[in-house]
């Protein structure tokens, strides 16, 4: 659940090049309300994302929050990122912060980035990442996204 003052919506980043990874909403696990954003399955030499499917217009100077919680037995890389944009549509450097699993609970985590001078806007990155060669096992959810 992404609280904004408007909804923004969250697609997947199609740097997911194998269609065996499982990127989906499940029912059944929440931090709250009813849903929540989930990768599994990750091929070798790959990378899952749920990102914001717009980018997130931002003053620059200002110092922003983006959180999550996450519950998962993934095995590899699971972070939360933000990715300033500049005025011509290109991705800066971002701040993300690594994220702990194999929590049977739910984990807090927050990533905080004082916008540049250049920046515009942002977008916002739950991702995974497998640079093993072999296939991930287990599952990471994320659930009550904010940016503030």
């Amino acid at each position: 659940m992404l609280h904004r003052p408007q909804d923004l919506s969250i697609r997947i980043l199609g740097a997911v090049r194998s269609p065996d990874c499982l990127c989906n909403r499940l029912l059944d696990i929440a931090y709250s309300g009813k849903h929540s954003v989930c990768i599994s399955n990750l091929p070798p030499q790959s990378s899952g994302d749920w990102v914001t499917s717009e980018f997130i217009p931002v003053t620059p100077g200002t110092t922003y929050t983006f959180s999550a919680y996450a519950k998962g037995d993934f095995e590899h890389e699971v972070s939360i990122t933000v990715f300033p944009i500049d005025a011509n549509g290109n991705y800066m450097e971002g701040s993300a912060t690594d994220i702990s699993f194999n929590n049977t609970d739910w984990t807090y985590a927050e990533v905080v980035l004082k916008v540049p001078p250049d920046a515009g806007a942002v977008e916002l990155d739950l991702g995974t990442n497998n640079a093993s060669d072999t296939a991930t096992t287990g599952m990471i959810c994320y659930d009550d996204v904010s940016f503030r």
